[in-house]
């Protein structure tokens, strides 16, 4: 059975790879709490599709390196801001909060 996992990108700057942040809760067995745990997977895109922020799920594959050994499988959710805190629209260009394209020109 193929292991898939759903975490967030927190970094993008390698080439063709992305860094992925999976966090997972659990209720601790002696004092009955909920606890979150992260572990941080290296997974493959190959057309550098995703973006700093961006929810995606990823699924085991063969090793493609040393410590990269998933692959995106799809982008759930985009991160409506670029790298300098903008709100970007679905074509990439900067809008207002109202939805208005404003011109960087």
């Amino acid at each position: 059975m193929v292991q898939k996992l759903v975490g967030h990108v927190v970094s993008t700057k390698m080439c063709k790879s992305i860094a992925v942040k999976v966090t997972r809760e659990y209720l601790h067995p002696l004092f009955m709490k909920q606890v979150r745990k992260s572990k941080k997977f290296i997974a493959h895109d190959e057309l550098e599709t995703c973006n700093l922020g961006d929810k995606v799920e990823i699924i085991q594959s063969k090793p493609h390196s040393k410590r990269k050994r998933f692959e995106l499988n799809r982008i759930i959710r985009r991160n409506p801001f670029d790298e300098k805190g903008n709100l970007v629209n679905n074509d990439g260009k900067i809008v207002d909060p109202e939805g208005n394209v404003i011109d960087t020109n």
